[in-house]
């Protein structure tokens, strides 16, 4: 992996903690862990990408000459 994946998903990871700090997990069943950490993973992953997107949308777009 490169340096900038690396970047992501460590800022996806903080996305994820911040978003999920409150989550009490004792007594959760199976199913509550499955969703608890497929909203981790949703976040780590696509979270960053959003960013990416952007970023890539403001690359794209023409810039008035000056």
């Amino acid at each position: 992996m490169s340096i900038p994946e690396w970047i992501y998903l460590a800022m996806g990871g903080m996305i994820a903690r911040i978003h999920l700090d409150g989550t009490q997990t004792r007594g959760f069943s199976r199913m509550d862990w499955v969703r608890f950490i497929f909203d981790v993973i949703r976040i780590v992953f696509l979270w960053p990408m959003v960013l990416f997107i952007e970023k890539v949308e403001a690359w794209l777009k023409p810039h008035p000459k000056e």
